[in-house]
């Protein structure tokens, strides 16, 4: 079974250290979903640079996280992945 995606994914600057995320369930439903960020200006980027938003995932029916401690002025690129197995996996 394919998972569907998380639908309409945008992030906004909440303050200079802070960025908030936001997404619905138009594309379906989900157990959770999973977001990683990284630097948007790493030329070469390896699987180490990227870090969690939010721990474990973000459970279906909440549609938005926040993450703190970022870097003020700085670009960073990120990407949500959705889980239909309660048991989770690999990003």
């Amino acid at each position: 079974m394919i998972c569907p995606n998380v639908g309409n994914f945008t992030v906004y600057g909440a303050n200079p250290t802070k960025a908030t995320f936001d997404w619905d369930a138009s594309n379906g439903s989900y157990e959770f979903v999973r977001i990683k960020m990284r630097v948007d200006s790493i030329s070469n980027p390896m699987g180490s640079d990227w870090f969690q938003v939010g721990g474990f995932g973000v459970l279906y029916g909440t549609y938005t996280k926040n993450k703190n401690g970022l870097v003020a002025g700085e670009t960073y690129r990120a990407q949500a992945r959705t889980f239909c197995d309660p048991n989770g996996g690999a990003y």
